[in-house]
């Protein structure tokens, strides 16, 4: 999903590192084809947030239920600009579940960008304001409200 290379390999002192099996790069390549998600997220017991790029919505999803929606502050959509030349970027304030008879055309999560009063799917279109079924999986600005951060 995205590219490196063997200079680019970040050196993290030992005490800082969380696994052994993690990689820290100071840039990568991404590819435009799919929409990238920009998740930050507070770490439990730590003034320290973290950045994570997911290529998947269900990844995203997984990261999300792994992480906890409360330590969650932010969600950014990256996609390719309409040139196919730039990227675009937008925040996501909440995504939700799509009821089970929209599921296999909206893909696992509908989402609700900043400064819109619709849903989008993951293909950015617009789907049906109400629908039984839909479950509010994560309010950013919710969980954003969980106190302030210490950093």
């Amino acid at each position: 999903m995205f590219v490196t290379t063997p200079g680019l390999a970040e050196w993290m002192p030992e005490s800082l590192r969380e696994d052994d099996d993690c990689h820290y790069w100071r840039a990568v390549m991404l590819t435009t084809q799919n929409p990238w998600y920009l998740l930050v997220y507070r770490v439990e017991g730590s003034a320290a947030l973290r950045t994570v790029a997911v290529s998947w919505e269900s990844r995203l999803m997984e990261v999300i239920g792994h992480v906890g929606p409360a330590m969650v502050v932010s969600v950014s959509r990256v996609h390719a600009g309409e040139d196919g030349t730039s990227w675009r970027m937008e925040q996501v304030d909440e995504i939700w579940a799509p009821a089970s008879q929209e599921l296999g055309q909206a893909g696992p999560m509908l989402l609700r960008v900043r400064g819109e009063d619709v849903l989008r799917d993951c293909f950015m279109s617009v789907v049906k304001a109400t629908r039984p079924g839909r479950r509010l999986l994560l309010n950013v600005a919710a969980s954003s409200d969980a106190g302030p951060l210490n950093v």
